[in-house]
């Protein structure tokens, strides 16, 4: 795993183990596949997708007034998570801008907008124009008639119930068939919890790429010339877009519907994978030597040919899995772990499953030390022993709002933060302790620590937070 500060060899090794359990020879092995995979690895949501910085060691208390190095206000808001690449902070804002800000002092070094308009044909724009008025007046009448449908439901008579919805399904397909054309030329829908911008960008150090929920891709140098841009895909789900790219080498993938790979400098399809949208980002791992791609719809995927080497493992319904060394984690309501391997043909292991307790987990968990740490939307965290997968303490947070933000650990704490602004920070263990309970504003996004710093998304702001003396 890429990690601008260095800690990816405890990352690496600690996840499951302590160090000092760990055999020479191994620890030796794992230090050089933690070198080797420094070099694949891109960072991106939750820096490495797994929300582990075990050397960072920022404050643990904070508020408008106390620790904020600095702050700077945003265009407008967005879910995506900041990125660090060396001297420089990674951003989005809604619907569609990328932002590179100084880490130093949070002013903005260079945007791009990447409006879904203009990715259209001068015809297209025109009939987006002639369609615009319509549309409105469709959704109306199909909203009445989903209605006057939904409403027949409670008839119990089958033969009765059909009879009835014939004249009402006839009226509804042209009127459906208008509505499909009108959206070829305007933006996918979305929620207005999710806007365009919640997939957080991938950098390598030497290219920023960013993914808008509008089905436009584009890839930046660091210093803000445009490599190319594109239209890779079109979101289907009424819901909105939230997978995040991943940089493994020279190839960014994506997952729209379809698991895409792109060459990261020409932006040329490498290969793609047909598959449905998922709310979860996809996950890289290194495995017997291979750069694998692990899905939140259960699929691991070969990096370099776009090879399936096992597929629906366990479909997660929001977050993302979890890999640590070669096991990969799927925690939601009903989770389970699987052994991977890079071999084709091999079978995927599955070690154990578990029954955390059951609502939806927006979140994805993070591992320390062979602990398990999950969090409901509604803020119960349960530890789950990654051995076996048994439930080892479920606690009612006391943080308020829902619990879209994933929890991250960073030197010996678990961070959580609510849509509300609360973040708690519990100290690592069975116990779940809770050190402090912070509030700034309204956030969806993971913070990223980096040393004495943890930077931190707001929906207004971009927030630097370190001890001030």
């Amino acid at each position: 795993m890429w990690m601008p500060y260095a800690a990816f060899t405890t990352a690496t090794c600690s996840a499951n183990y302590k160090l000092q359990e760990v055999p020479v020879k191994l620890l030796n092995s794992l230090l050089v596949l933690a070198l080797t995979a420094s070099i694949c690895f891109g960072a991106g949501w939750r820096t490495d997708g797994h929300g582990y910085y075990p050397d960072a060691k920022p404050p643990t208390t904070w508020s408008a007034e106390d620790n904020v190095a600095w702050k700077v206000k945003l265009p407008q808001w967005s879910n995506a998570s900041p990125v660090i690449s060396g001297d420089k902070v990674i951003a989005c804002a809604d619907p569609s801008t990328i932002l590179c800000l100084s880490k130093s002092d949070g002013s903005i070094l260079w945007q791009e907008s990447y409006e879904f308009e203009s990715f259209l044909s001068e015809e297209d724009r025109a009939k987006a124009r002639e369609l615009a008025p319509k549309v409105k007046s469709l959704e109306e009448k199909t909203g009445k008639l989903n209605k006057q449908l939904r409403e027949l439901r409670k008839i119990k008579d089958e033969a009765e119930r059909k009879e009835k919805e014939a004249p009402i399904r006839k009226e509804l397909e042209p009127l459906k068939k208008e509505l499909d054309e009108a959206a070829k030329y305007s933006p996918p829908k979305t929620h207005g919890a999710m806007g365009y911008s919640t997939p957080t960008p991938a950098c390598d150090g030497k290219s920023v790429v960013v993914m808008f929920g509008n089905g436009i891709a584009a890839c930046h140098s660091i210093d803000g010339t445009k490599k190319w841009a594109k239209m890779i895909g079109r979101p289907t789900h009424k819901w909105g877009h939230s997978t995040s790219p991943v940089i493994v080498g020279q190839k960014v993938i994506f997952q729209v519907t379809d698991v895409i790979a792109l060459d990261l400098e020409t932006g040329t399809e490498a290969w793609r994978v047909p598959g449905k949208q998922a709310f979860g980002s996809v996950v890289h791992a290194k495995i017997d030597g291979k750069d694998l791609i692990v899905t939140s719809e259960g699929k691991v995927i070969a990096a370099e040919d776009g090879k399936v080497l096992a597929q629906d493992l366990v479909k997660l319904e929001y977050c993302s899995p979890v890999v640590v060394d070669d096991v990969a984690y799927f925690i939601q309501a009903g989770g389970k772990a699987f052994r991977l391997s890079g071999e084709e043909g091999s079978k995927p292991e599955e070690l154990w499953k578990t029954e955390p307790k059951k609502d939806r987990y927006y979140g994805s968990p993070i591992i320390h030390e062979g602990l398990i740490y999950a969090v409901t939307r509604a803020g119960d965290m349960s530890v789950i022993d990654a051995r076996d997968g048994k439930v080892l303490n479920s606690t009612k947070l006391k943080s308020k709002g829902t619990h879209y933000t994933s929890p991250t650990f960073a030197g010996g704490y678990v961070f959580v933060g609510t849509e509300g602004g609360d973040i708690a920070v519990l100290k690592a263990g069975k116990e779940l302790e809770e050190v402090s309970l912070n509030k700034l504003e309204k956030l969806r996004s993971c913070p990223v620590f980096e040393g004495t710093r943890m930077y931190l998304r707001g929906l207004d702001h971009l927030y630097c937070i370190e001890q001030q003396d």
